[in-house]
């Protein structure tokens, strides 16, 4: 069974939320929302570069969003096999209703065996028999599905993500893959996306009989990747030379001001650890994803875990540095310059200094 395209288009909220970046050209104004879609309609490969958590994946998300268009991504630190991209021959069940009802069998069978496990706990003779029986029956159910599913199985094949993006759908005239941390991708991986990032935007399936897949032309291949990450590799130049659209993508300050308006300390903390990185007094940039994951933290644990969950991003070394202008900053100079604990304080007791109007903008 092949996967429907149209599973794979993101939420209108995915564009709503997303606050474009806008350059400046010669002929006026051009957001990076239309680049990319300038990309995807005139068949050029795009590759994002810069640190974690500025919005390269989140762009992508945007503009397909926006334009309703299938979106596939994986992301190639390692996890990601070729089979994934290309397919494989996948084990497909003649009478599914069967197995459905074999499941439900096995959750139950689960669900009761953990039960009874809590009570044998309590040390009675009875209730252990009773565990023990029931994780028999558990043992049965989970061998009658294996058996099942094994003997009355037809295998058939299923193309990977990157292929079905790539044949396309008479229903969407674009179709979109991106390859995230691509600088991360193993060989067997990179052989394969030389292939379809080229002229002839081609692979060929030796896993299924040799078949050659050409992309349709409404296919657009993306990648982002961190340059400087550790444990990654330089892409080779005449791959990278594939790549028609090549934008560096910071953290950027403006953005920045417009997704948290009100939070003027907030920004002052991103800018001074930003200098911090600059000057290596600390190696760990603080993101806009980290920015936004302090504030939503404030909503759930409160202000004095949410200072908390935000050192923790940093090394053991960072901390010391870190939390002082966590403390100098997001709690009007309060405390001691450690990592901020709990005490006896309530976390969802509002902090006096802390700016909480963001709320009304989200």
């Amino acid at each position: 069974m092949q996967m429907d395209l149209a599973d794979l288009i993101p939420d209108k909220s995915f564009y709503t939320s997303y606050v474009p970046r806008v350059y400046r050209v010669e002929y006026g104004e051009i957001t990076d929302i239309e680049i990319i879609e300038r990309a995807v309609m005139t068949k050029k490969n795009a590759l994002l570069l810069g640190p974690t958590g500025p919005g390269k994946t989140s762009l992508y998300y945007a503009v397909c969003a926006k334009n309703d268009w299938p979106l596939g991504t994986a992301n190639m630190n390692g996890q990601t096999t070729v089979e994934d991209l290309v397919g494989q021959i996948v084990p497909v069940a003649r009478d599914q209703a069967k197995v459905n009802e074999l499941i439900d069998h096995v959750v139950n069978a689960r669900a009761a065996a953990r039960e009874l496990q809590a009570k044998s706990m309590a040390g009675s003779a009875d209730a252990k028999i009773a565990f023990s029986n029931a994780r028999m029956a558990q043992d049965r159910a989970e061998l009658e599905l294996d058996i099942y599913t094994k003997t009355t199985a037809e295998f058939v094949w299923a193309d990977g993500l990157l292929v079905r993006l790539m044949k396309g759908d008479p229903r969407f005239e674009y179709t979109v893959f991106l390859a995230d941390e691509i600088n991360f991708s193993p060989a067997k991986v990179s052989a394969v996306l030389n292939g379809v990032t080229g002229f002839g935007r081609e692979i060929t399936v030796v896993q299924h009989q040799g078949d050659l897949v050409r992309a349709t032309p409404g296919f657009h291949f993306g990648a982002a990747m961190n340059p400087s990450y550790e444990g990654t590799r330089d892409l080779n130049k005449a791959f990278r030379d594939r790549f028609h659209v090549q934008m560096f993508f910071d953290y950027d300050p403006v953005v920045e001001k417009t997704l948290f308006p009100n939070q003027t300390r907030l920004l002052e903390v991103a800018k001074d650890m930003r200098e911090m990185v600059k000057t290596d007094t600390i190696q760990t940039p603080i993101s806009t994803r980290m920015m936004k994951q302090y504030l939503e933290n404030i909503e759930t644990f409160g202000t004095v875990l949410a200072r908390e969950f935000m050192a923790a991003h940093f090394t053991e070394d960072e901390q010391p540095a870190v939390s002082k202008v966590l403390e100098a900053k997001l709690s009007g100079g309060r405390g001691s310059a450690r990592t901020p604990s709990m005490g006896n304080r309530d976390p969802f007791q509002q902090d006096p200094d802390e700016d909480n109007s963001w709320k009304s903008n989200s």
